[in-house]
C-alpha cells in the first residue's frame, strides 16, 4: 500500500515535499491529481483555490496546478475512479471530513500512490488505529539547540518564527511585558494594572478587570454549543472548521477561547488599540484570528455571510449612544440574519447610571423584557434561552438564541407545565418550595395564556404587618394581593401569545423572624403556581 503522510509545524516543508513528488512523477510520465477541499472557506476565500488554480508554498515560484476543489463525497467518488500508478494529492487534507482516511486507504490498496499534507487530529486518529506511519517533519528552534515545538507569529500569518519550549517563554514574556506596559499607559485605566477583560490563558498576576466573569460567560457558549445538534454533528465530524463571531470584541478573550475551542474566529471592534493588542496575542500563541478595528454596524451591514455561532457583549448599546437607538436595531437585525445557529445577547440597560442618560431617543427602558422583545420580533429563533445576572457569576443577564431546537439544558425546573415551558434558572427560589422577596424566571408559552393563579403560604410576623405580594408580568405590575393572615391567593391576567417567552416576578418584603438560622432572603412558601 503507498499512502504518504506529512505532519508537522506550520512552515516545515509539507507543501513543498507534495510539490517535489507531484513534480517528479509527472516529469516521469506519471498522472498526477491535486485535490484541496471545498467545504470551508478557510480554503476557498483564497482566489487560487479553484479548478486550474495554482496550490503555492513558502518558496517563491514553487507550485502546482489544481485538479479539483471538492467536497469529501466527491474525493470519493474520483478516487474510486483512479488507476494504480497514478497518484492522488491532497495537501491540507484536515477541511475533508474523517471518513475520506478509507477512501486514502482502499486507493493506495489498489495501487494509487496517495500523499496527503496537514491531516486533521481526528484522521491521523483513524489512520493510527489502521497501523498507518506518519511522517512528521521537523526543523531546529532558532537557538540552534533544540527541535522546535511551537511557531510564533511576528510580522504575518505567512512566515512563522520556529521556537523551542524555552525560546518561546522567553519571547512570550518579552511581548507580554510591552503589552502590559501601553496597557498601564493608555485609556481606559492610565496608570492602573486595571483592563476591561483579562486576555484568555495569559497569566496576569496583580491585575484588576472590570468583567472578571469573562471565563464564565466564555463556558456558557461552549454549552450552548454542545446543546446544538449541528454544530455537535460538525465537530464530531471534524474536517470544516466553525465559525465564530465577536462583535464588540474588546482585546479578543472570546475570539482566543474559541479559537482553542475549535472555531474560525473573527473579532470586530471600534477601538484599534485593543484589537492591536489582540492581534500581538493571537500571533504569540499562532493563532489566525480574523480581527478588525471597525465600527459595529458597519461591519455587520456589510455582508449577509452565514456565521455559525455569533456574541455581542454589551455593545450594540454603545452603538445606540453614538448613532441612535435605529442604528442599535438594525444591527441586531443583521446579526441574528447572520447567525446560522447560535446567538448570544448581553445588553447594557438604560436603567444602569451609565446608560440611562445617553440614549434619549429611546421608545422605551432597554431591559432584559426589551431584549427578550427584540429576540423574538427580529431573530427567528426557534428558542430563546435566559441566563439571569448571578448565574455562575455572570455580570450581566445574557441571553441565547438557538436557530434550531436544542437539547434540553440541565437546570431544575420547578416551573415546566402543561401550559409553560422553564427558559432559565429561576431566581430567589428553592427546592424546598420557599420563594425569596425578588423571584423571577422565564417561560414560554406552549398555549395561549390568559390567566394567572398564585398561592402561598407565610408564618406569622413577628412586626405584626400584612405585606403586600406583587405580580409582574415582562417586568409590568399585574396583580397584588395583601396577606392578612397565613394563606393567601392572587389572580391576575397575564395576555401571552403561544410561543411567546416572558419573564415572571413575584416581589415580596423580606420575611422577618425571630431566629436567624438561614440567611436566605425568603418571603414566603409556594403552594401553587398557575398559568393558563
Amino acid at each position: 500500500m503507498s499512502l504518504t503522510v506529512y505532519t508537522g509545524l506550520p512552515a516545515v516543508g509539507k507543501t513543498s515535499r507534495l510539490i517535489d513528488a507531484m513534480r517528479n512523477h509527472q516529469s516521469a510520465g506519471g498522472s498526477v491529481k491535486l485535490f484541496l477541499s471545498s467545504e470551508h472557506y478557510e480554503l476557498t476565500r483564497r482566489p487560487n483555490v479553484k479548478p486550474g488554480g495554482i496550490m503555492g508554498c513558502r518558496t517563491p515560484g514553487y507550485n502546482f496546478k489544481i485538479d479539483h476543489v471538492v467536497d469529501t463525497q466527491e474525493a470519493k467518488r474520483l478516487l474510486v475512479a483512479m488507476q494504480k500508478g497514478e497518484m492522488a494529492v491532497f495537501d491540507e487534507a484536515q477541511f475533508f471530513l474523517p471518513e475520506i482516511v478509507s477512501a486514502w486507504c482502499k486507493a493506495a490498496k489498489r495501487g494509487v500512490l496517495v500523499l496527503v499534507g496537514t491531516p486533521s487530529a481526528r484522521q491521523l486518529d483513524i489512520l493510527q488505529k489502521k497501523g498507518q506511519e506518519i511522517t512528521e517533519i521537523k526543523v531546529p528552534c532558532q537557538c540552534g539547540k533544540a527541535d522546535a515545538t511551537t511557531v510564533i507569529y511576528e510580522e504575518n500569518l505567512t512566515y512563522p518564527t520556529h521556537l523551542c519550549a524555552d525560546c518561546k517563554d522567553s519571547h512570550q514574556k518579552e511581548v507580554l511585558t510591552d503589552i502590559f506596559k501601553e496597557m498601564r499607559e493608555t485609556d481606559p485605566f492610565p496608570g492602573e494594572d486595571k483592563s476591561y477583560q483579562p486576555f484568555h490563558n495569559v497569566d496576569m498576576p496583580g491585575w484588576e478587570f472590570v468583567r472578571e466573569d469573562s471565563g464564565a460567560r466564555a463556558e456558557l457558549v461552549k454549552r450552548a454549543v454542545e446543546r446544538c445538534p449541528a454544530l455537535v454533528s460538525a465537530r464530531e465530524q471534524g474536517g470544516q472548521k466553525l465559525t465564530f463571531l465577536d462583535l464588540g470584541c474588546c482585546s479578543g478573550f472570546f475570539c482566543d477561547a474559541m479559537t482553542e475551542y475549535g472555531f474560525s474566529s473573527t473579532g470586530v471592534d471600534v477601538t484599534k488599540r485593543f484589537i492591536d493588542w489582540a492581534e500581538r496575542i493571537a500571533k504569540l500563541k499562532g493563532q489566525n484570528i480574523d480581527l478588525r478595528a471597525e465600527d459595529a454596524k458597519k461591519y455587520i451591514t456589510s455582508s449577509d455571510e452565514k456565521i455559525d455561532v455569533t456574541a455581542t457583549f454589551a455593545t450594540i448599546q454603545w452603538v445606540m449612544t453614538q448613532q441612535g437607538y435605529d442604528a442599535g436595531i438594525e444591527c441586531f437585525k443583521h446579526l441574528f440574519d447572520r447567525t446560522r445557529h447560535i446567538c448570544i445577547v448581553e445588553m447594557g440597560y438604560t436603567l444602569e447610571d451609565i446608560y440611562k442618560e445617553r440614549i434619549p431617543d429611546r421608545p422605551r427602558e432597554i431591559d432584559k423584557n426589551w431584549v427578550l422583545d427584540i429576540m423574538q420580533e427580529f431573530g427567528d429563533f426557534a428558542k430563546i434561552e435566559v441566563h439571569p445576572a448571578g448565574e455562575n457569576g455572570i455580570w450581566r443577564d445574557v441571553f441565547v438564541g438557538f436557530k434550531e431546537e436544542p437539547t434540553p439544558a440541565h437546570f431544575r425546573r420547578e416551573f415546566d407545565s402543561s401550559s409553560t415551558a422553564q427558559i432559565s434558572i429561576s431566581q430567589q427560589s428553592w427546592p424546598d418550595s420557599w420563594l425569596g422577596s425578588d423571584f423571577e424566571v422565564f417561560l414560554e408559552a406552549k398555549k395561549e395564556l390568559s390567566t394567572g393563579t398564585l398561592k402561598g403560604w407565610m408564618p406569622d410576623r413577628v412586626d405584626g404587618e400584612n405585606p403586600e405580594v406583587r405580580v409582574f408580568i415582562e417586568g409590568k405590575q399585574v396583580g397584588s394581593v395583601v396577606v392578612k393572615g397565613n394563606e393567601f391567593a392572587c389572580e391576575f391576567p397575564c395576555q401571552i401569545a403561544q410561543g411567546r417567552c416572558f419573564g415572571l416576578g413575584i416581589q415580596t418584603p423580606v420575611l422577618k423572624r425571630d431566629t436567624n438560622d438561614d440567611d436566605r432572603p425568603l418571603a414566603f412558601v409556594l403552594t401553587e403556581l398557575k398559568l393558563q
